[in-house]
C-alpha cells in the first residue's frame, strides 16, 4: 500500500478528439486532491487538430509530456503512454471523456481503503459543451465501495468498466505485462491481465463522464466490440491453465454474448445455430478445456466477418 502522498501519472490516449478535448484537459486540471500530478498525452496520428490543440492547452503544465505517434491503435498508444508514466497510480482517460473533479482523490481512497492495486468507479454522460452533473458531495461517497473478492470471475463474467474509470497501480500494470498489442481495443484485455493476479476494489460513485454525442468511439460498434470481448476471453484461457469451472464460466459467457447479440441485431430466432449453440451450452457444460476452448471460437461467426478480418491470421494459426 502506498503511503504519504502518491504520484499519479494521467494517461491521455487521443485520436481526432479535438471536439472532446479542451473539456477533458479542463477537467484533468481541476482534479481535486493533495497528490502530486504527471501528465501523459499520446496522439495516435490524428488528423484533426488535436495535436495542435493538446500543445497549445497544456503549454505550461508542470511534469507534462506530449507523445506524437503514427497511428497504431489504442492498445499502441496506452502502452506508449504507459511506458512515460513515472506516478505510483495512473489514472488512464479517454480522449473524449471527463472526468468528475474528485475522481482521482476519491478512487485513490478507495483503493487505499481495500489495498487494491486497481480501483474503479461508475460512469455517467455529458453533453458537449455543457458541464456534466455534479458528483456527489463527498460523504455521499462514504461506504460507496468494497473489495472485489474474485477479480477474475468478475472480470471473466463482463467487462466492467472502461479504462476512464479506472485507477491502477503503475507496479501492477507493469507487472501484468501491459496492453496486449495483439488485439485492437485496449480496455478489456488489459483488465483480464491484471485481474489474475492482482486486487480490485469498486466505488459506486460516479468518477467520469462519457459523451452523448459520440465521438467516433469504438463502443458504437456493438458487433466490433461484443467479439473483441469474446477474442480477448478466448485468447486469455487458450494461454492460461484455468480450472474447469473457469473454462465453463468463460465459455457461458461468450456464447450468452453472442446469442443476445444475434437475437437482438441479427433478428436470430429459437431455431438459428446460435440458439441451439447457446440452449446445447446450458444444458451440457463443457467437459473438457479443449471444449470450452472450441465453443468459445464458434461465437466468432456471430458478430459477422468484418470485425475477424483483422484476425485472420491469428484465428487460423
Amino acid at each position: 500500500m502506498t503511503s504519504g502522498r502518491p504520484t499519479v501519472s494521467f494517461v491521455v490516449t487521443v485520436y481526432n478528439k479535438a471536439t472532446w478535448l479542451p473539456q477533458v484537459l479542463d477537467a484533468i486540471a481541476a482534479q481535486q486532491g493533495d497528490f502530486a500530478r504527471q501528465c501523459v498525452f499520446v496522439d495516435d496520428g490524428s488528423t484533426d487538430d488535436s495535436l495542435a490543440m493538446l500543445r497549445a492547452r497544456a503549454a505550461g503544465w508542470p511534469d507534462t509530456i506530449i507523445v506524437a505517434q503514427a497511428n497504431a491503435g489504442p492498445s499502441k498508444a496506452s502502452n506508449a503512454g504507459l511506458a512515460r508514466a513515472s506516478g505510483d497510480y495512473v489514472k488512464f482517460v479517454d480522449g473524449d471523456d471527463v472526468l468528475a473533479p474528485d475522481a482521482t482523490q476519491h478512487l485513490l481512497a478507495v483503493a487505499r481503503r481495500h489495498d487494491a492495486d486497481l480501483a474503479f468507479g461508475a460512469g455517467g454522460h455529458y453533453d458537449l459543451g455543457q458541464a456534466p452533473a455534479p458528483s456527489p458531495a463527498a460523504p455521499q461517497r462514504e461506504n460507496a465501495d468494497q473489495a472485489v473478492p474474485d477479480p477474475l470471475g468478475f472480470v471473466l463474467t463482463s467487462p466492467p468498466c472502461n479504462l476512464s474509470q479506472v485507477l491502477v497501480r503503475r507496479d501492477a500494470c507493469l507487472s501484468a505485462g501491459g496492453f496486449d498489442e495483439r488485439i485492437f481495443v485496449q480496455d478489456y484485455p488489459f483488465l483480464l491481465r491484471l485481474a489474475e493476479k492482482h486486487r480490485f476494489a469498486r466505488s459506486t460513485a460516479t468518477v467520469c463522464y462519457f459523451p452523448r454525442q459520440q465521438g467516433g468511439r469504438l463502443t458504437d460498434d456493438h458487433a466490433n466490440m461484443l467479439f473483441h470481448a469474446n477474442l480477448t476471453v478466448w485468447l486469455f484461457c487458450r494461454e492460461h491453465d484455468l480450472p474447469l469451472e473457469r473454462m465453463r464460466l468463460a465459455a457461458s459467457r461468450c456464447i450468452g454474448r453472442a446469442w443476445l447479440f444475434a437475437k437482438r441485431h441479427r433478428g436470430a430466432g429459437l431455431f438459428s445455430p446460435v440458439y441451439r449453440a447457446f440452449a446445447k451450452d446450458r444444458l451440457f457444460p463443457a467437459g473438457d478445456r479443449d471444449t470450452a476452448l472450441a465453443r468459445m471460437r464458434a461465437t466468432f461467426d456471430a458478430f459477422g466477418d468484418r470485425p475477424q478480418r483483422r484476425y485472420r491470421e491469428m484465428l487460423e494459426g
